[in-house]
């Protein structure tokens, strides 16, 4: 993979002059059609990166198995441990509840996983587990890129996100029996926060619509109940597409509550039910990676956790772990290998939060630990993975810059099979998180 992602940098530098007009157009596009804008638009790299197929199969057989891992976790651990469940992921009781409503429900579930390719394989350090896995639209700058052949892609393949979601609601609406022609899907975001991706949300609208499904975007101020069923803007929903977060929902819960209730009595179906932010936690990495749960795995998906899982803990100041075949109290560990580590929110997204060892002073490293210790919120120690160095091109105003880039990849799984891919890069002289809120850039992936 990285050596054809050379390759195609290479090509891409000794046709400069060409490569700028090529990146600019398609770059000029992508700002007309308003993609890739949250906020502020988000820039993209015009160089692909291009893998064979049978690399992507093992990674999608990996990812699958992680996630079946994740979902499983409650039916998983002991009496005691899942008593606990719920408090060591830093929810409340209120939370709690609204979460188990929707426990039992996983058709339609959508996820995407973040994977750092190593020398020797690729370490899974996230999954996301919601409707708003983010980066779906990546399929337009996919087929922008085949349309301007630039580069030799004529055996060049991909999945669409956005599509294979049209596909997912498809299933549910034949499994539930419903009459195409009668369902209304309910995109639902959380105003006033929605309103940065309602271009993304708009596309996803047109996409249901051309497949002949008929869809409307709405907010928690512009629904209502009526007659045990969900109401916006004059149209019954029958199917709610939840792109809201947990952690976006504000103030009393009693309306949410209320829509879950019509959930619970077969009169309304929500795709990624509350419940799958429990899955986003953070904290599951620790449940697969800590030596204190392997109780719950048999050998052979031991070793896949071994493989795909970076080292990850609890954040607790005076937890006894064993790294690398010693035993340390973990705060003190943190504090001699601070290069070694990085530290994230059990509960957060963008990477809000997070906290990179490698770079930082450190004083400042130690009082960023100091303070997090006295907080309450939770944290997940993460060992730090480092990926090979990739050259990439950065075009801006008309100049290029090659430089060594951390690449993070977004591979999509929706109910159970793979979806497509994203890729984000950040020059890895910034040092920074891997994010489009932290200055990453946005670019496509192809299998051949």
């Amino acid at each position: 993979m990285i050596k054809i992602a050379e390759d195609l940098t290479s090509y891409f530098k000794e046709n400069e002059e060409n490569a700028i007009k090529y990146h600019n157009k398609i770059f000029s596009e992508i700002i007309e059609k308003r993609l890739f804008y949250f906020n502020t638009q988000t820039p993209i790299f015009s160089v692909p990166i291009v893998q064979k197929k049978e690399e992507l199969e093992k990674i999608n057989v990996d990812c699958k198995t992680i996630l079946d891992l994740i979902v499983s976790l409650n039916q998983r651990l002991s009496k005691e441990d899942n008593a606990q469940l719920f408090d060591k992921l830093g929810y409340s009781v209120e939370e709690r509840e609204l979460i188990e409503t929707t426990l039992h429900n996983n058709d339609g579930m959508l996820a995407r996983s973040d994977m750092i390719l190593e020398n020797s394989g690729y370490k899974i350090i996230e999954f996301n587990v919601e409707s708003s896995v983010g980066g779906t639209e990546i399929g337009n700058l996919n087929n922008m890129i085949l349309k301007e052949g630039f580069f030799d892609s004529d055996n060049w393949k991909f999945k669409d996100p956005n599509k294979e979601i049209v596909k997912v609601f498809k299933d549910i609406i034949n499994k539930n029996k419903l009459n195409k022609k009668q369902v209304t899907i309910g995109i639902m975001d959380w105003y006033p926060d929605m309103m940065q991706y309602i271009y993304a949300h708009e596309e996803m609208k047109q996409l249901f619509i051309a497949e002949g499904l008929k869809a409307v975007i709405c907010h928690q101020e512009n629904i209502e109940i009526r007659e045990g069923n969900l109401f916006t803007q004059g149209e019954k929903i029958d199917i709610l597409f939840r792109l809201f977060l947990l952690d976006d929902i504000k103030g009393d819960k009693g309306e949410i509550k209320r829509i879950l209730e019509l959930c619970r009595l077969d009169n309304l179906i929500i795709t990624n039910g509350i419940h799958t932010d429990l899955y986003s936690n953070k904290g599951n990495f620790a449940y697969l990676s800590d030596l204190e749960y392997q109780y719950m795995f048999n050998e052979e998906e031991k070793q896949v956790i071994n493989r795909c899982i970076p080292w990850s803990r609890f954040l607790e100041k005076d937890k006894l772990v064993n790294y690398e075949g010693e035993d340390y109290l973990l705060h003190n560990l943190l504090i001699n290998k601070k290069d070694t580590f990085v530290l994230k929110p059990l509960r957060g997204y963008g990477g809000d939060g997070v906290v990179i060892g490698k770079g930082m002073n450190q004083n400042a490293w130690e009082l960023q630990l100091a303070n997090i210790f006295q907080s309450n919120r939770k944290y997940l120690v993460q060992e730090r993975v480092e990926s090979p160095k990739i050259l990439m091109p950065y075009v801006e105003d008309d100049k290029v810059s090659y430089l060594d880039t951390e690449i993070n990849y977004a591979t999509y799984i929706f109910n159970n099979e793979y979806s497509g891919t994203l890729i984000r890069g950040i020059s890895k002289d910034k040092n920074t998180v891997n994010n489009i809120a932290h200055g990453g850039l946005m670019g496509s992936l192809f299998y051949i």
